[in-house]
């Protein structure tokens, strides 16, 4: 949720109760409890169903539930950040930020950038440059990028599943470090066109929803199936995430 150097030292700091920076704090908690329980624990209602047995999902359902998917785990995991910040906010600590808009990112990178960032700031500090980062040759570099992202998978599981999501991904930058050089050499100039930016944050979207499949799915074998079921997406398609409206709403009675 930090870093050692941001936080380690408010340890031998003197925390004196600040009215403002408590309610701050609640605030904060209580947006991550929103987050958290109204906005994922609703949305895990359709994905366990869609993602319990995908060879009975037609593709619709499951391009719902993976949609779906990625703002549960996104309202997940940033609201348990949010509760951890807050409640360190009220007796006088700063975490750092932990999730900065993800799904605005126009590039696999940027996405990195905003996504979990105490933990990837974590593997890129101590894993990726203890490697040598980019500072070597091309080769190294790309070897780099997947090994960090390979030990990333695993470190969120013990499952073939998640370690394909992290290669999947550390492709996806080998590809992009690629393509920038091809670009470098060839001397053409990026385009900063504000048009090309939402179809850049669309097209960053769609990948990190399809490298989900890997890290939501029960095995490779069901991953291959959703990904089987999303290529063949037809207008016909019955919908069947298994949801009734007394399960969608909450109820005071």
């Amino acid at each position: 949720m930090s870093d050692p150097q941001n936080l380690l030292h408010q340890f031998y700091e003197k925390h004196h109760f600040d009215f403002e920076r408590f309610k701050s704090g609640i605030s904060l908690i209580l947006f991550g409890l929103f987050k958290k329980v109204v906005i994922a624990d609703r949305l895990s209602m359709a994905v366990d169903v869609a993602y319990g047995d995908p060879a009975q999902q037609s593709g619709t359902s499951l391009l719902i539930a993976t949609f779906f998917y990625a703002f549960q785990i996104y309202c997940d995991f940033s609201g348990y950040a949010d509760i951890a910040i807050g409640s360190a906010r009220i007796m006088g600590f700063k975490l750092m930020e932990n999730f900065r808009n993800p799904y605005f990112s126009a590039s696999i990178a940027e996405f990195w950038r905003r996504w979990h960032i105490s933990l990837s700031t974590w593997f890129k500090d101590y894993l990726y440059f203890s490697l040598g980062g980019n500072k070597v040759s091309m080769g190294k570099h790309l070897r780099n990028l997947l090994i960090v992202f390979a030990i990333s998978g695993i470190w969120h599981g013990a499952n073939y599943t998640f370690l394909a999501w992290g290669i999947l991904h550390g492709l996806f930058l080998c590809m992009a470090v690629v393509k920038n050089k091809l670009i470098g050499r060839m001397g053409i100039e990026r385009s900063t066109s504000s048009f090309l930016q939402p179809i850049s944050i669309l097209i960053t979207f769609t990948l990190v929803c399809l490298s989900w499949v890997l890290f939501r799915a029960k095995s490779i074998e069901d991953a291959g199936i959703i990904y089987s079921k999303l290529h063949s997406i037809s207008t016909t398609d019955v919908i069947t995430l298994g949801l009734h409206s007394n399960e969608i709403y909450f109820s005071y009675y």
